[in-house]
């Protein structure tokens, strides 16, 4: 039996000398020394059966030292009373039992059993012991962590804090805050400088800090400040505060309402900004972008007054001229009213360039596409500058590649225009030599559309670097002496690349001193089915002369249209104003009425309703608008208002005929005719 505990004893200390600390519990220290105590007991009951007492002396030693050699080698450091005393306990136990033995069995029994209890509590102090530092331990280290993450977290509101008085800086703003619960208000400094007055808890309660509100705006803060104190929420707006000295300043806030666990709001942040700059600024603009609205359509009215002004005795000019044209003359007469009727189409040139480059500038000028070939349209306009360019010995060469005689979509009238400017131009300006023009057709990715340069090239005066650079200016020549030299008002090419611009091209120049010039104007088109085709309408001869009607204040204009109408084979019949259009149309059938718009007593939109809503014999007759009104919101207007086309003074008789031969050919629904001179709803 002494054998066997000695055994027992020594595994029992070997295990502990192998436990390392990484491998220690809180566990196993009590339980290892509860596994000593159990060797005791084995070793008392030894003792009783064997009476081997020193033997058993021995191995209760071995025991309470395997138990202490645990404690040790498990890396436990802790000096407590149940450490210190194991080993003198240990060998009190021993000697305690040796002398009982000697004395009576009875005695050491009672005693071992006290020894065991006092062993069991030593080691259940020292199991609570090391626990308890285990759990000191873990809250150390939790309360450590816990510390950086309140640094760290400081150290964010502080930079967070930093930041947000830096944009409040930077924003020229101020910070305020309503603080319910201590009824105070507190403010990041300058409240009084954007108030232009204190303000306070108790004048904000009381409802007299919308007295510092503009009077028109109190009911929109009051509105907003009802609705933060109501519930958590944002809200913005601007207003303005009326300083103590009558001064009025702009502000801009922004409100913030905080509110508790229970949904009560506690507190109201609100940041205020002076935009008083800012909205004198605006103010400025909207000024000043109304005076410019105001000088434009002054100008416009100005220009389609001057237009109308203009037009009227030119119209008498032109008209007279035409008619002296068409009579017997002799070649020197004739001579002389062919420049008279040149000299008042330059005129008219000029007229309809300004009011051109008014549209431009007011943005009222639109683009209105239609079927067209770019060839015949480029021909056409070679065609028409082939007799000067001819007067002058210089060639002019045509060269269209065979993609421009596909329908595309084009505004006639204004490449017409870019056209003429850009060809007349190289008449002008070349002396000697010759004018070549060209389409070409250029690559596009988009296979219905196609990209074509016009190109007009001559062997002119040219221009340089520094003349081009000026070139598409408005009234803007290359030099006052080409002013002098070949007239013109230096308008033509800036309307020309504005027109290019507003059809989605460009113009570009390239030009020598001496060598000549280039123009291009590049263009991307969209193809366009073919138009029907259509009869050209001519005039029959009909029964009895055509009847018109026709209407104007001024006797010039009166005495123009009489003489080419009756030239005409028209049969004829004049009125003053609108009221006597009226007075004659209810009693006489008219095949068509030419009707002046800007007449006394009634004008010519009112007659048109009058003739339209009576009951007499022309109700549906085509009524043409006659009128030195060229603009095309006017055109516009005439065409809305039922007017079955529209013509400008001074009168186109080409035009003309061609109306009252389409008018005398058939009644049919309205047309449109398109030569920038007409237009027909």
């Amino acid at each position: 039996m002494t054998a066997v505990v000695t055994v027992l004893a020594r595994r029992l200390k070997a295990a502990a000398q192998d436990i390392t600390e990484d491998q220690f519990d809180w566990r196993i220290g009590p339980v290892m020394l509860l596994q000593g105590l159990a060797l005791h007991g084995f070793a008392f009951a030894a003792v009783l059966t064997t009476g081997e007492a020193a033997m058993a002396i021995v191995a209760v030693l071995m025991g309470f030292s395997a138990c202490h050699t645990a404690f040790q080698h498990a890396g436990i450091r802790i000096r407590i009373l149940a450490m210190q005393l194991a080993p003198p306990t240990a060998q009190m136990a021993a000697t305690i039992i040796a002398v009982a033995l000697a004395s009576s069995p009875g005695t050491a029994v009672a005693l071992y059993l006290a020894l065991l209890i006092a062993a069991f509590s030593i080691a259940t102090l020292g199991w609570a012991t090391m626990r308890a530092q285990s759990r000191i331990a873990s809250l150390q280290e939790r309360s450590q962590t816990l510390v950086e993450q309140l640094k760290l977290q400081n150290q964010k509101t502080e930079r967070e804090k930093l930041r947000l008085e830096m944009a409040i800086h930077e924003a020229e703003a101020v910070a305020w805050d309503i603080d319910y619960e201590s009824q105070k208000i507190y403010g990041s400094g300058g409240l009084d400088q954007i108030l232009g007055q204190e303000l306070t808890y108790e004048t904000y309660r009381e409802g007299r800090a919308l007295e510092m509100v503009h009077p028109e705006d109190r009911e929109q803060v009051a509105d907003i400040m009802r609705a933060l104190a109501a519930a958590p929420g944002r809200h913005r707006c601007e207003h303005r505060v009326m300083w103590p000295d009558g001064a009025v300043r702009w502000i801009s806030s922004v409100g913030v309402s905080l509110a508790n666990d229970a949904g009560k709001v506690t507190r109201i942040l609100i940041f205020s900004t002076d935009v008083s700059d800012k909205k004198h600024a605006e103010a400025a603009v909207l000024e000043a972008k109304a005076a410019a609205e105001a000088a434009s359509n002054a100008k416009s009215q100005f220009l389609a007054t001057m237009s109308h002004e203009i037009r009227t005795p030119m119209n008498g000019v032109l008209g007279m001229a035409e008619i002296l044209r068409r009579s017997d003359l002799s070649a020197e007469q004739r001579e002389q009213v062919d420049m008279l009727v040149e000299s008042g189409e330059v005129l008219m040139a000029l007229l309809n360039d300004i009011l051109d480059l008014s549209k431009i500038e007011a943005g009222r000028m639109e683009i209105e596409e239609t079927a067209t070939l770019l060839g015949d349209l480029v021909s056409a306009a070679a065609r028409f500058w082939e007799p000067r360019a001819a007067e002058k010995g210089l060639a002019l060469g045509l060269d269209i590649a065979p993609e421009a005689n596909d329908w595309l979509q084009i505004d006639q009238i204004r490449l017409r225009q870019i056209l003429f400017n850009l060809i007349g131009n190289a008449v002008k300006f070349t002396a000697s030599g010759r004018i070549d023009i060209s389409v070409t057709a250029e690559t596009t990715a988009a296979a219905t559309e196609k990209q074509f340069a016009i190109r007009v090239r001559d062997t002119g005066i040219g221009m340089s670097a520094d003349e081009v650079a000026r070139l598409f200016r408005t009234f803007n020549q290359a030099d006052a002496s080409t002013t002098r030299r070949f007239g013109g008002t230096g308008l033509g090419l800036a309307i020309c690349r504005s027109l290019a611009q507003l059809m989605g091209g460009t113009i570009e120049v390239e030009s020598r001193p001496r060598e000549g010039s280039c123009f291009t104007v590049r263009l991307t088109l969209r193809a366009a089915q073919p138009p029907a085709e259509r009869e050209t309408p001519q005039e029959a001869a009909p029964a009895r002369p055509l009847a018109v009607l026709a209407v104007d204040d001024h006797p010039v204009n009166r005495k123009i249209i009489a003489t080419v109408l009756t030239r005409m084979g028209k049969s004829v019949d004049l009125a003053e104003d609108g009221e006597e259009a009226v007075s004659r149309a209810s009693v006489r059938a008219y095949d068509v009425i030419l009707m002046d718009i800007q007449m006394p007593r009634m004008d010519g939109e009112q007659a048109l309703a009058a003739i339209r809503a009576g009951s007499g014999p022309n109700r549906d007759t085509p009524v043409i608008a006659l009128t030195a009104n060229a603009m095309t919101t006017d055109r516009d207007r005439y065409l809305a208002a039922g007017f079955h086309a529209h013509l400008t003074k001074p009168i186109d008789l080409a035009v003309l005929t061609a109306v009252l031969g389409e008018i005398g050919a058939s009644r049919a629904d309205a047309f449109v005719v398109d030569t920038g001179a007409l237009a027909v709803g």
